[in-house]
């Protein structure tokens, strides 16, 4: 079934790579902030907990607005957004280091971060066929789990090799990599479809 789909095979895709980048973050966030902003356990809950807000802020865009957006619109958005959020939290150590500054930061990141996945899972349920939903769910988890593992077992490993802050640059770049996915194997597909004139 998803051999024969091209934006079944493009889901999965994205969800390897978004499981991928998520698994590394859990790494390569505490030394992040550790290194460079000197941080400990406190600033890394405070910086995490401030996503709560931005995430708060798009379930209510979403609810109002998601039957004006398509699913698969609403994923890449999400996915791009998250790419530029991220971009600017991880190299703001070249203009400051204060810690307010990235609880801001980090807060934005939740709208794109629920909007991702709301137009993530959204888009899988709309491709997959009703009968085969709780197949493709099953190896939609087990894709999620294995690249949550390599990515987190990876990035350990890299730290030895590298920075933190290179390797954050590498996992905020699988957001664009998402977006890429999400646009060219499923969202322009199914609007050249639309557009197609009936036969």
């Amino acid at each position: 079934l998803v051999r024969a789909s091209t934006p079944l095979g493009a889901m999965l895709g994205v969800q390897a790579v978004v499981s991928l980048a998520f698994g590394a973050f859990n790494v390569v966030f505490i030394a992040f902030v550790a290194d460079y902003l000197g941080g400990g356990g406190v600033e890394v809950g405070v910086i995490r907990g401030s996503a709560a807000f931005g995430g708060i802020l798009s379930g209510l865009v979403i609810a109002r607005f998601a039957r004006r957006w398509d699913a698969p619109l609403v994923m890449v958005f999400g996915y791009a957004l998250f790419f530029v959020m991220g971009l600017a939290f991880v190299n703001a150590p070249t203009f400051t280091t204060t810690l307010w500054i990235y609880v801001v930061l980090f807060g934005l990141t939740g709208f794109p971060n629920v909007t991702s996945q709301v137009g993530t899972t959204a888009t899988f349920q709309q491709l997959a066929p009703r009968e085969a939903l709780g197949r493709l769910s099953g190896l939609s988890g087990a894709v999620a789990a294995l690249g949550s593992g390599i990515g987190s077992i990876g990035t350990g490993a890299l730290l030895e090799l590298t920075t933190a802050r290179v390797l954050f640059n590498a996992q905020t770049s699988c957001m664009a990599v998402c977006a890429v996915i999400g646009y060219f194997g499923v969202l322009r597909p199914q609007r050249r479809s639309a557009a197609a004139p009936a036969t």
